[in-house]
């Protein structure tokens, strides 16, 4: 059982529509069961400041909104620092949804997905082990998120990197890993 904890700096994917989408930060806890010396299950945890963007008759409306991701999914370690992982995930709404900016006038906007109270999807996750040393590691983890709600012509997806600090807490722990 590993628990990793660090910054999440991420980026709105700026797929169908051209607005500025900075990169942010957040946090990720990260949670992991290995089942055997290939992999395990993983749970994920990552607050973030999601950007939403949409256009509809050449006018854009950009919004953020505060949301918890939760992801599950099975990380497959190739060697003892790299590895994969293919995941499932539900992002919660918390908090109000934040105007960036609308070209729209008030009576009739659209909707972005930042008012979904729930959003699901797809997240790939590649992860290379740093520094190793007794029960702790440095991660680089690099993600993608793809959501299978967005509206249409929606830019929600997301990609961004982790760099936690990582620490064993309980189980079989050997040097070789062909010893689990």
């Amino acid at each position: 059982m590993y628990a990793s904890f660090g910054p999440y700096v991420y980026q709105t994917h700026r797929y169908h529509e051209q607005f500025e989408a900075p990169w942010s930060g957040g946090f990720a806890l990260v949670a992991e069961g290995d089942l055997n010396k290939y992999g395990g299950v993983e749970l994920t945890l990552i607050y973030m400041n999601h950007l939403f963007g949409i256009e509809r008759e050449d006018k854009k409306l950009i919004e953020r909104q505060t949301r918890m991701y939760i992801a599950t999914g099975w990380r497959h370690w190739f060697s003892k620092d790299f590895s994969l992982s293919p995941s499932f995930f539900s992002s919660y709404v918390m908090g109000d949804t934040k105007i960036i900016r609308s070209e729209f006038p008030q009576a009739n906007p659209p909707t972005t997905s930042a008012r979904d109270a729930v959003d699901y999807g797809i997240g790939l996750s590649a992860q290379y082990e740093v520094f190793h040393k007794d029960k702790f590691a440095v991660v680089v983890d690099g993600r993608y998120s793809w959501s299978a709600t967005a509206k249409h012509g929606e830019d929600m997806n997301v990609y961004g990197f982790l760099v936690t600090f990582k620490y064993f807490i309980q189980g079989k722990q050997a040097d070789d890993p062909e010893q689990l």
